[in-house]
């Protein structure tokens, strides 16, 4: 509608970011904020192969709960047009009222507490202490919302240590019940009652852990791994021969998966001076590739952040460090690689399947507070 030309009595809907939300109340209209990359209640809640059939994304509960609606960039008098925001719950892929209770409890009872309450009043860990309550509310009415995760395994972890402590978290429901061995937990499972402790190896070692509920429902299964990193030795030492920048592949056509770009179409080949997107790509559909080298300043376990939408994976020295595949929104997943000082070659894959599209790079070493964009200085390509 911004456009087309919007006439001056329009309300604006903002789904496509924030952005769009932004520009309108800059220019006085009315706003309501309804992002796709926290309020589309058709996202899945966690891994495809554990949930109902989706559209696919990913919005899991306390997502929906940070999300802030007025936008930092508005001037008081400008947020004043953000009227509230909307949860969407499209379905396509969704053919039963129990279906749509699923996918909507309790994000809802989380969206509503974040448009109701003002951002010094909300914490998380309070809505989840109370969570249990309006829950058992809820299993009174029969709505057939969906148990929460068991919080604590989101991301896998690389260590330099041979020890690993997994501390889980989940609101009072009912038993938190894990196992060790890659299977899934049921009701004869191990009873967590404590912090665990892991001995670690270069293999990793899995946890899965779910919430059972008094009534003998289960949540969906979450996984993590831990492992004890091994180093990986440079591969070259200086940067002779070397120019800056990333080979940069594009290719067009329907891919669902990282794997499945390199059954794409290449149409063109160039340059880009850091993991970027160059701009011109067209708007739906297609792939790039990155390749090149990245000089590391000294040895040290280097924590990378992918961010993308939609799929990617990076790669350094064959090995996999970050795995963000799959369709979703701008997101960030993380992973860890340990690198000697030197040259060590990088690969990154990314695919776009609709929508937006992003595509960045975030580094720090193991201990440092901030992930910052991987610099030009550190990328080099061969000729």
């Amino acid at each position: 509608i911004l456009e087309g030309g919007i006439a001056p009595q329009a309300t604006v809907m903002s789904w496509r970011g924030t952005a769009g939300g932004i520009v309108a109340a800059q220019q006085g209209h009315d706003v309501v904020m309804t992002p796709g990359s926290h309020v589309y209640f058709d996202h899945l809640q966690g891994p495809p192969a554990t949930e109902p059939l989706g559209i696919g994304g990913y919005t899991p509960l306390e997502k929906v709960y940070s999300y802030e609606p007025v936008p930092a960039a508005l001037t008081a008098t400008q947020a004043r047009h953000i009227l509230g925001a909307q949860a969407n719950m499209w379905t396509e892929y969704v053919t039963t009222p129990q279906h749509v209770e699923y996918m909507v409890y309790p994000r809802a009872l989380a969206l509503s507490e974040v448009l109701w309450s003002p951002a010094g009043a909300r914490d998380w860990n309070s809505f989840t202490g109370r969570l249990p309550s309006v829950l058992r509310a809820l299993d009174v009415l029969r709505v057939n919302y969906r148990i929460p995760d068991v919080a604590g395994l989101e991301e896998d972890h690389v260590t330099m240590g041979d020890s690993a402590v997994v501390v889980l978290r989940a609101p009072a429901l009912g038993t938190v019940r894990y196992a060790l061995d890659g299977s899934i937990p049921n009701a004869t499972s191990g009873i967590y009652a404590g912090a665990l402790t892991l001995k670690l190896s270069d293999r990793p070692t899995a946890v899965t852990a779910r919430l059972e509920a008094p009534d003998g429902r289960f949540g969906a299964p979450r996984t993590a791994t831990w492992r004890r990193a091994s180093w990986l030795d440079a591969q070259r030492r200086d940067t002779i021969g070397l120019t800056a920048g990333l080979s940069y592949t594009y290719a067009e056509g329907r891919a669902d998966s990282v794997a499945a770009v390199g059954t794409l179409a290449i149409v063109r080949n160039g340059t880009v001076p850091t993991v970027q997107l160059l701009g011109d790509e067209r708007a739906e559909r297609f792939a790039v590739t990155l390749e090149g080298w990245i000089q590391v300043p000294a040895d040290a376990l280097y924590e990378f952040s992918l961010t993308s939408d939609d799929g990617s994976a990076l790669w350094v020295d064959g090995q996999k460090g970050v795995d963000n595949d799959g369709y979703h929104g701008p997101d960030a997943k993380q992973g860890a690689v340990a690198l000697r000082t030197g040259l060590h070659r990088l690969k990154i894959v990314m695919f776009q399947g609709g929508g937006a599209k992003t595509l960045s790079l975030g580094w720090r070493r193991q201990g440092e507070s901030m992930f910052v964009p991987v610099p030009g200085t550190a990328l080099f390509q061969s000729h």
